[in-house]
């Protein structure tokens, strides 16, 4: 009986050991029902400003609960991102006042997410902190060089003012003139012709006020020189890659600017051209007759006697005026092209000698580099089937020495180039080179495009490796699941 007795024992301490591993004995079981409890957060700042739409640098926040949770089961529940060190002191019951050891960052975005036991996000909220009241931009630009003598001058800040900012106006040589508000823009019109030839100089000094009462902190400055421009200069400039992809049905856009501000009007044609090979030839005369200009004002325009390439696009079409930036538009192209290269032409149907041409591809080939110390890595997805382009041929080509190097992309569609072996004489250390990037499948070439390359600079030991994200989409609702992808990739057999 005393061995049936031991085993008796021996299975109650062990049925005993069990039961309290798995939290089900009568007290574990209340403190686990009790952590289980779904509480209900109010995250609020304790002040907001007079817009509603963001908080101070120094925000005090109160945590409102529908249940009682103590001090540690607050900060174990919230996480805040950017991480923010923070005191806690309860008010009530139910309310905590959060209060960061430090002041926020000016303009950032924090997130307060609640989350359970499991570490799943159950509440979020997101709060941005003010920016300080700054001048956005101007009209004419810091350093125009072609503004007419009856131009307006504007000054856009980040924000709407109050009246009176026109007492931190000045101008020399000194004009006389009249102020008019625009929504965030200060406009001053002279009463008077500005001098030809004359370079003017804007102050706004510091003192300036929002409608929130931020401050202008720091007096701005900007220059400009009244002049007409000869009528053989060219005014219109692209903003943005002279050589650009888009991919199908993706909205066709060139963004452009003007020393000019009134642009009503641009005609536009595209051509397309016959074959891959023709639209790298025409890409290469241009650079060769383009020189050191740089790709920012068009010098040379190619004409279409010249082209091998067929006239698809004909209109005459109204670009948009960024409202912030006024010597920026926007020219919306039809998105309705098929896959191809085309040449973009743009003339300013009121100046034909102001004009801006542009390369564009459109295509399923998704290219990703990135070139430091010497390397090239290069990543290429189908945009179609979102699946990486394997053993496919890709080769770099140096602009200036016309030199190659060629690789072959592994099962991921990554390949690794070693820009040294094209052998860069003229270009120093950490100086910026460009190269033509062409794909080949089967020896047939399908997409070109430009790339950077630099030569060999010391990095940091954590910059030895290539990070390659992409997310779903680039705009979250706080309630939504982010989904991505990528890759963490050795630019070096030693890492």
């Amino acid at each position: 009986m005393e061995q049936g007795g031991d085993f008796v024992k021996r299975y109650l301490i062990l049925l005993a050991t069990v039961l309290l591993a798995l939290g089900i004995l009568s007290g574990c079981a209340e403190v686990r029902l009790a952590n289980t409890q779904v509480v209900s957060w109010q995250i609020t700042p304790e002040t907001q400003q007079e817009s509603g739409k963001s908080v101070g640098v120094d925000s005090v926040f109160l945590l409102t609960l529908d249940g009682k949770l103590d001090e540690e089961q607050v900060r174990s529940s919230l996480q805040i991102e950017p991480a923010v060190e923070y005191q806690l002191q309860q008010q009530e019951d139910s309310v905590w006042k959060l209060t960061p050891e430090e002041e926020l960052k000016s303009g950032k975005v924090y997130a307060f997410q609640v989350k359970d036991r499991l570490g799943q996000v159950q509440q979020s909220f997101a709060f941005q902190t003010q920016t300080q009241l700054e001048v956005s931009s101007t009209y004419p630009e810091d350093g125009a060089k072609y503004v007419e003598p009856n131009s307006g001058i504007e000054i856009t800040f980040n924000r709407r003012i109050q009246e009176g900012a026109e007492e931190h106006f000045q101008i020399e040589p000194a004009v006389q003139g009249k102020f008019e508000y625009s929504g965030e823009t200060l406009i001053f019109y002279p009463n008077e012709a500005m001098q030809d030839g004359q370079i003017y100089t804007v102050t706004i000094s510091k003192g300036v006020r929002s409608l929130g009462d931020e401050q202008l902190q720091e007096d701005y400055h900007f220059s400009f020189r009244v002049g007409d421009r000869e009528d053989n200069k060219n005014a219109l400039y692209l903003y943005q890659d002279k050589l650009e992809t888009f991919l199908p049905n993706d909205p066709l856009v060139a963004v452009i600017r003007s020393e000019m501000k009134d642009v009503q009007n641009l005609d536009a044609k595209i051509y397309r051209f016959d074959s891959i090979e023709d639209y790298i030839a025409a890409v290469q005369q241009h650079q060769k007759h383009l020189g050191e200009t740089g790709y920012g004002a068009d010098t040379y325009r190619l004409h279409p006697e010249q082209l091998k390439a067929q006239e698809v696009f004909s209109s005459q079409l109204t670009p948009y005026i960024n409202q912030n930036f006024s010597w920026k538009m926007y020219v919306l192209l039809p998105n309705n092209l098929p896959q191809g290269w085309y040449l973009v032409d743009l003339e300013n149907a009121d100046r034909p000698q102001d004009w801006v041409q542009k390369f564009v591809q459109i295509g399923n080939v998704s290219v990703y580099t990135q070139a430091v110390n010497g390397s090239v890595l290069i990543w290429l997805n189908d945009a179609e089937s979102g699946q990486p382009m394997v053993q496919k041929t890709v080769e770099l080509c140096d602009v200036r020495t016309g030199k190659t190097v060629r690789g072959q992309t592994d099962q991921q569609g990554l390949v690794t180039l070693e820009i040294s072996e094209m052998g860069q004489p003229t270009l120093e250390t950490g100086e910026m080179g460009q190269a033509y990037l062409t794909v080949l499948e089967d020896d047939r070439k399908i997409h070109f495009q430009e790339v950077e390359l630099r030569e060999e600079v010391e990095i940091p030991t954590d910059e030895r490796y290539y990070g390659v994200l992409y997310t779903d989409r680039t705009v979250y609702r706080a309630s939504d699941t982010i989904h991505f992808w990528g890759n963490v990739y050795p630019r070096h057999e030693s890492d």
